[in-house]
């Protein structure tokens, strides 16, 4: 039940990683229907922010796409993930670096350039006994 939130040494190592490099755009969705996505969303766009990035339309959109709607956690939603855009990789290693898993989804309507940061539904971890 608390939400999610990006810690200080978080948001510092996407803002190293993302230092001296090419500001980019990207666009930020997060899923209208769960509590924290759209203040998560926000605390990941402020080192982005930081480093120089825009993010399409200033601000974070609400909406749950469809074919993400199935998506938990963070992604980077590309047109084709074997051939995603520089900057996917980029904001991927990024968020790597501050221990944020991105897998890369699948959106055939995206312009072969976009990368879209999307918020989806807190992972659930099932518990064996």
């Amino acid at each position: 039940g608390v939400a999610r939130a990006v810690a200080d040494d978080q948001r510092q190592a996407i803002v190293n990683s993302l230092a001296g490099k090419q500001a980019q755009q990207i666009a930020i969705i997060a899923h209208p229907q769960v509590f924290d996505s759209a203040e998560y969303a926000g605390s990941l766009a402020t080192p982005l922010l930081m480093a120089g990035w825009q993010v399409e339309g200033n601000q974070v959109r609400r909406a749950a796409p469809k074919q993400l709607d199935g998506v938990y956690g963070v992604a980077l939603v590309v047109r084709d993930p074997n051939a995603p855009p520089e900057k996917t990789a980029v904001l991927r290693r990024a968020l790597s670096a501050a221990k944020i898993p991105t897998p890369l989804v699948t959106d055939p309507a995206l312009a072969p350039d976009a990368t879209v940061l999307w918020i989806g539904k807190r992972p659930s971890f099932a518990i064996r006994k």
